[in-house]
């Protein structure tokens, strides 16, 4: 996807159960490929357009997958 940020800033926040990968303009900024239980990751994301991916898998069990973008 592609996002618009106004000025300011901002955090990339992920909340997953089991492996998560985000990428903003091609580059990896949030990379735990494991299993685990529910966990928070963060980068930070700029003002401005950003391409975005995500790619999530679950194992067994349980799932969570949140992307956000907050204001610290």
């Amino acid at each position: 996807g592609v996002v618009d940020l106004p000025a300011g800033r901002f955090v990339l926040r992920t909340i997953s159960d089991d492996g998560v990968r985000v990428w903003v303009d091609g580059k990896l900024v949030i990379d735990r490929w494991d299993l685990h239980e529910s966990i928070v990751d963060e980068a930070p994301i700029g003002a401005g357009r950003h391409a975005l991916r995500v790619e999530y898998f679950e194992r067994v069990g349980w799932a969570e997958l949140r992307v956000e973008i907050v204001k610290p």
